[in-house]
């Protein structure tokens, strides 16, 4: 889900796997990317190499890819009305586009949970306890990584860290004139961008407070049914 900790998510699986040098992190693909390059990624499938991607559409062949255990996916979640103020504080958009953005975001989620071979994770879960969310990874990947490593990625993927990325892309992109990617302030690395972080550094239950009273009630009476389903909301 996007504003979700996806790209956490997403450096979670690459830091583990390229830390025990049994893969490497390919990056985001946008959906207009996902058939073209459907070749690729049956590739990289039967590799014995581990290649982590990002991406935020459903892919028409998901079902399939995963039946086959070429493709394992992991998927985080967040209560919809912060993803909401998230979406608002990064693109500044209308409430039109806000609403379709959310629901393509409802709409992948519900896709994805029908989906085998899946590992599904909270934000509010992540970002509490994210030792126990990389060790859920570790696991589901079948990597089998100690104690030093999953304390390396914790490191890797503090807030702290990422805000560094965060400072050094802000510096970079006013001044490099070689690297599209950094001028930009994003870093084809991580993922990161300069302003990744937003001013409410990612709280959780921001949008009692960022929200207006007209935005809350419409959103929260639009995804009623899912917010209950994902135990945001009591019946």
């Amino acid at each position: 889900m996007p504003r979700s900790g996806s790209t956490l998510q997403y450096n979670i699986c690459r830091g583990i796997v390229e830390k025990l040098d049994m893969g490497k992190g390919e990056g985001f693909f946008y959906e207009n990317q996902l058939l073209p390059l459907l070749d690729k990624f049956l590739e990289w499938g039967q590799d014995d190499r581990f290649h982590i991607i990002k991406i935020h559409a459903f892919h028409p062949k998901t079902v399939e890819m995963t039946l086959t255990g070429w493709v394992k996916i992991c998927y985080i979640y967040r209560d919809i009305r912060d993803v909401a103020v998230s979406i608002k504080n990064k693109d500044k958009v209308d409430r039109k586009v806000l609403i379709d953005n959310l629901d393509a975001a409802i709409e992948t989620d519900y896709k994805l949970k029908q989906v085998p071979n899946i590992l599904i994770q909270k934000y509010e879960d992540v970002v509490i306890d994210v030792y126990k969310a990389i060790a859920e990874v570790d696991l589901f990947l079948g990597l089998k990584a100690n104690e030093d490593v999953i304390k390396w990625v914790v490191q890797e993927c503090s807030v702290e860290n990422t805000k560094k990325v965060m400072l050094d892309l802000a510096v970079s992109s006013q001044n490099s004139q070689l690297n599209p990617s950094l001028q930009a302030g994003y870093d084809p690395k991580t993922l990161l961008h300069h302003k990744h972080i937003s001013r409410n550094s990612g709280t959780i239950g921001v949008w009692r407070v960022e929200l207006e009273q007209e935005e809350i009630n419409l959103i929260t009476e639009r995804y009623k049914s899912w917010l209950i389903e994902a135990q945001y909301l009591l019946r």
